[in-house]
């Protein structure tokens, strides 16, 4: 339910990004919006003035603006998986 929730705001607020403003299109890190969502979510169900609760979820759309990520189209580097016996007292046999 929380990640839907989050979802939907930041659905939201993608339209709000500028994207004039970037040489690329731009994103919500979403996973700095599942930490602000998740900071801020109970404080906002929980609280009874209405006044306190649009500062709180103003904050929190604010707070997912600011975190946002470039999209880099064409990005496709061989990622390098070889590790050689990192940590080989892992690797030891069961008796």
């Amino acid at each position: 339910m929380v990640y839907n929730i989050m979802q939907s705001i930041t659905n939201d607020l993608d339209t709000e990004i500028d994207q004039r403003k970037y040489k690329y299109t731009m994103k919500i890190n979403i996973n700095m919006a599942i930490g602000f969502v998740k900071r801020f979510l109970l404080k906002i169900l929980l609280e009874d003035n209405e006044e306190k609760m649009q500062k709180l979820s103003d904050l929190l759309f604010e707070n997912i603006l600011k975190n946002i990520v470039p999209i880099r189209n064409d990005r496709h580097y061989k990622r390098d998986n070889v590790r050689k016996n990192k940590h080989p007292i892992n690797k030891r046999k069961s008796i």
